[in-house]
């Protein structure tokens, strides 16, 4: 039994080695802190893995730190993505200001990190609270996108949108609906 455990673990080791070496070690202008894997267990072959945890430096002393209770390894168009299970994610930005977020579910690009998140999705910004059913968060475009159902909640306002989209260079917030005739909802809640 002793030696099944010893033989998982080393090759549990060795997938995690290789997988650096050959995908995450590959950027240039990004500086990556190695894969964290807490608890890890590889099942029945379809590369699960629990307790997955990303840390990426990006430039102008930016962090993002993605972390997940499950995570699947696959390969669609030649692209390896991580499929994300009860997925927490933070995004800190030049002033050390943190986005969190909280999903159901994510799938995140091991080659240029972004991120789609799905269901049940909580965004904290500082006194802001946002949820919706969908997001994105792109680090080539700079931006996160957050749609459908899409609630926005702050210390005095309550808005419901179909869009809200934030800069993460300089923090602009745009919130607006898909269809122009439509209204966003607004409530004052103080």
């Amino acid at each position: 039994m002793k030696i099944i455990q010893i033989t998982l673990i080393f090759i549990l080791l060795l997938v995690c080695f290789v997988f650096y070496k050959n995908y995450i070690k590959k950027t240039d202008n990004v500086e990556e802190k190695p894969l964290i894997i807490e608890s890890s267990l590889l099942k029945n072959e379809k590369n699960l893995i629990k307790n997955l945890s990303y840390e990426v430096n990006l430039p102008n002393n930016k962090l993002y730190k993605i972390s997940a209770a499950t995570s699947e390894l696959v390969i669609e168009n030649n692209v390896e993505l991580m499929k994300m299970v009860n997925v927490q994610a933070v995004f800190l930005d030049d002033k050390n200001k943190p986005l969190n977020v909280e999903a159901n579910s994510a799938i995140y690009d091991t080659f240029n990190y972004k991120t789609e998140f799905k269901d049940n999705i909580i965004v904290k910004y500082l006194d802001k609270l946002i949820f919706s059913d969908n997001m994105e968060l792109d680090f080539q475009k700079n931006i996160l996108i957050l749609y459908n159902n899409v609630k926005y909640k702050d210390q005095k306002y309550e808005m419901f949108s179909d869009k809200i989209l934030i800069d993460l260079i300089n923090g602009n917030i745009d919130i607006n609906m898909f269809e122009e005739n439509k209204n966003i909802e607004f409530k004052n809640i103080n």
